[in-house]
């Protein structure tokens, strides 16, 4: 009897951490905003039925200068796959960490869109 309360046990704390995996590998669609960038950033997600994401974003400095990006995506093992291009991605339950040294959201030379990003 034991036996079966260990596995049942084990079958439901594996189907708990179910979501948590993965909702690693997709973003909810929404806004979200840079909050600790370079640029004031805004990025949409927009999820379709396939999996993927549709992204698209920008932000710009006073002087113009800023970064802008639009492309389907997708997230597969920590890394996000925007088009032809891949950066770093860690989702926590309210956005995301980005580190972007590729420059996939195509920003001006010496600007980053790498950051923390926060679901408005």
């Amino acid at each position: 009897m034991l036996k079966y309360k260990v596995l049942l046990m084990g079958f439901v704390s594996a189907v708990m951490l179910l979501p948590v995996a993965a909702s690693a590998d997709s973003l909810p669609g929404g806004k979200y905003k840079l909050i600790d960038g370079q640029v004031p950033f805004v990025l949409d997600v927009m999820p379709n039925p396939d999996g993927k994401m549709f992204m698209v974003g920008s932000g710009n400095l006073p002087d113009g200068r800023g970064c802008r990006v639009g492309d389907l995506a997708v997230i597969r093992g920590g890394q996000l796959v925007l088009g032809a291009c891949t950066a770093d991605i860690a989702v926590s339950d309210d956005g995301f960490q980005l580190s972007d040294p590729k420059n996939c959201f195509q920003c001006v030379s010496g600007l980053s869109a790498s950051g923390t990003y926060k679901k408005q």
